[in-house]
């Protein structure tokens, strides 16, 4: 099998996730989170644990802890910047499982 270069392997769907989550907002309007620190850790760990090698992971925005809710973040790795789509997939409690995609293409 020919060696895809330290990106190679890491295009597509890696993990499927449990983080704990955050509850921001005031009075009765407060929501469940993740915010984007612990989000950008949780999708580095998920890429690391399914073998996928990254140099970074930052995913500027917080994400509402509800099925279906997703947002876009970015990963770093050969130099280049790739996008990647979380997707809650499921909450239970305090932790939401989510599936971590990889664009194929760089972002230019």
């Amino acid at each position: 099998m020919a060696n895809g270069g330290k990106f190679g392997p890491v295009i597509g769907r890696v993990a499927v996730l449990a983080v704990l989550l955050a509850l921001v907002g005031c009075g009765t309007e407060s929501e469940r989170v993740i915010e984007p620190g612990e989000l950008s850790r949780g999708v580095s760990e998920a890429l690391t644990s399914a073998g996928k090698q990254h140099d970074d992971v930052q995913c500027p925005d917080s994400v509402r802890a509800q099925i279906a809710e997703s947002v876009k973040c970015t990963m770093a790795a050969d130099g280049k910047r790739y996008e990647v789509t979380v997707v809650i997939k499921d909450v239970q409690g305090d932790q939401a499982t989510y599936d971590v995609d990889v664009a194929p293409q760089p972002l230019p």
